[in-house]
C-alpha cells in the first residue's frame, strides 16, 4: 500500500523526538517516516526545520511532560499521536508540530481531540492550552511560529459525525501500483518504441489524486508554466 502523502513532516517529527530524548541530530542522519515506514535522509529544508525547533527550545526552555505519545478516546472512537505536552513558564500546553506555512481549521479540531483523549487517559488537562509550533516558518526571522488556538472539540464531534454519515458502509479507497517499472530497452525495442512488460503496466483507471489545501487544484491551474530553454552560441 502506497500512502499518498508527503513525508517531510513525518521525518522532522522523528528527528525532533530524537532531540527531545537526548539524542543528537546530524545532517547526514536518516529517520523513519511514519507514512512509508522506511528510513529517509534529511533534506536541507527538513534540517532547517529541526534547527528552528532547537532555537525555539533554547528560547522558551519548556519542561517536557509527554513526548510523542499515542492518545485514544474510547468514548468517541478516535486515536492519534500527540507530539508534545510541555510546561512553559506556568502554563501547560498541548503542542502540535507543523512544517507547513499555514494552520488550517481542521488542525484545530485535531489538537482539540488530543486534549479530550488525554482527559480520558487520566491526565489533568482541564486548564491545558493548545498551540501549534510551525517549524521552518518562512515569514519571520526566527524561522518558527508558536500559535495558541481555542479548544474546538465540539466542532470536532460535528465533523466526525458528518464524516461517518458520508462514508457509512464505504471502504477506504485504494489503488494498485506496479512494484517496478521498466522500458525494456535491452529487449530490442528502439528508443521511443519501448513497451512495458505485462507486470509493469499502469492501471487503466488512474487513481484519484489526493488534494490538500497546500496542493491547490488538481487540474494543473496552479502550476507554473515551463520556461523556454535558450541556448546561446
Amino acid at each position: 500500500i502506497k500512502v499518498a502523502a508527503g513525508s517531510k513532516g513525518s521525518t522532522v517529527h522523528s528527528a525532533v523526538t530524537n532531540l527531545l530524548s537526548g539524542g543528537v541530530v546530524k545532517m547526514e542522519d536518516k529517520y523513519e517516516s511514519r507514512e512509508t515506514g522506511k528510513e529517509e535522509e534529511l533534506t536541507v529544508e527538513e534540517y532547517e526545520c529541526i534547527m528552528s525547533f532547537a532555537d525555539w527550545f533554547k528560547e522558551t526552555n519548556p519542561e517536557i511532560i509527554l513526548n510523542e505519545v499515542f492518545v485514544e478516546s474510547e468514548l468517541y472512537n478516535f486515536a492519534g499521536m500527540c507530539d508534545l505536552v510541555a510546561k512553559i513558564k506556568d502554563q501547560v500546553y498541548i503542542i502540535d508540530f507543523k512544517t507547513g506555512q499555514y494552520i488550517w481549521p481542521e488542525y484545530e479540531l485535531q489538537i482539540s481531540a488530543y486534549k479530550q483523549a488525554l482527559k480520558e487517559m487520566g491526565r489533568n488537562a482541564e486548564n491545558v492550552k493548545l498551540a501549534f509550533l510551525q517549524l521552518g516558518y518562512k515569514k519571520n526571522k526566527k524561522k518558527y511560529k508558536f500559535t495558541e488556538v481555542d479548544d474546538k472539540f465540539k466542532l470536532f464531534l460535528h465533523a466526525q459525525a458528518i464524516c461517518e454519515n458520508e462514508t457509512k458502509g464505504q471502504a477506504p479507497k485504494q489503488a494498485e501500483y506496479p512494484l517496478s517499472i521498466s522500458l525494456n530497452l535491452d529487449s530490442g525495442a528502439s528508443v521511443g518504441e519501448a513497451k512495458p512488460s505485462e507486470d509493469t503496466k499502469l492501471p487503466k483507471t488512474p487513481p484519484t489524486p489526493l488534494v490538500t489545501p497546500q496542493d491547490g487544484h488538481t487540474d494543473g491551474s496552479n502550476r507554473a508554466k515551463p520556461k523556454k530553454l535558450t541556448i546561446k552560441k
